[in-house]
């Protein structure tokens, strides 16, 4: 009987007591660690931030780096087809000077521009030209007002107005230059340079932020003087406009 008894504890201890399992979920040993560190190193947390904030004011100034970069190539490309445009159109007047100055069949071929003694209006003209030609714009600048002072209603004075809008156009003085091809264009219309004179005002009127403007002188250039003139109107006008 006694046997019995202890054979049934041992069974009830064997077989009816269930084990214990612990069901706490185990934390991550890495999430520990960054827990860890950061509490331990409380400024790391702002030296990170702020080196995302220096990357991105880095990209920001790169960025303006480049748009700036882009801007002076453009004034540079702008400056040099202004240089390439006057030599241009110191050929080109050079010609109508001479096919349009009044002579007779004993006149000699005209000489390259000199300084004229005797105080003429081609001899004063001809002394600004070469002031011009020799790219010494600001004495140019004086001598062109000076011959416009002396011979306002002279044969070659149209020609000096607008001589005078493409200096300044070269300094940058774009308002002068609005002013002298505005003289060509108003006081002359009929002359030979206006076609060229609205096409600079379009461009002179753009420069100076005025588009509505630019693009009605423009327009006149490519609808009124086809031809080499009316093509850069209209090359223009699609570029910068």
């Amino acid at each position: 009987m006694f046997l019995c008894t202890l054979f049934g504890y041992a069974t009830v201890d064997a077989y009816g007591a269930a084990p214990i399992v612990n069901q706490a979920p185990e934390r991550n040993s890495s999430v520990e660690s960054a827990d860890e560190t950061e509490s331990n190193n409380p400024g790391l947390a702002a030296l990170f931030y702020q080196l995302q904030v220096l990357q991105e004011e880095l990209a920001i100034v790169r960025g303006m780096l480049e748009e700036q970069i882009y801007r002076v190539d453009r004034l540079t490309r702008e400056q040099n087809r202004r240089y390439t445009d006057i030599d241009r159109r110191f050929r080109e007047l050079r010609a109508i000077d001479v096919a349009t100055e009044p002579h007779d069949e004993t006149d000699i071929p005209p000489l390259p521009p000199v300084i004229d003694p005797t105080g003429t209006e081609r001899g004063s003209y001809e002394s600004a030209y070469a002031l011009t030609s020799e790219r010494r714009f600001d004495d140019a600048i004086v001598a062109f007002d000076q011959f416009i002072v002396d011979y306002p209603n002279g044969q070659w004075t149209p020609n000096a107005f607008y001589w005078l809008g493409e200096l300044h156009h070269a300094t940058d003085d774009l308002e002068k230059a609005r002013q002298s091809f505005v003289q060509v264009v108003t006081l002359y219309p009929d002359h030979a340079k206006v076609p060229d004179a609205l096409y600079k005002l379009g461009k002179v009127y753009h420069q100076l932020g005025d588009t509505v403007r630019a693009r009605d002188y423009l327009d006149r250039v490519i609808k009124n003087h086809p031809g080499t003139v009316g093509d850069l109107a209209r090359s223009y006008a699609a570029e910068y406009l």
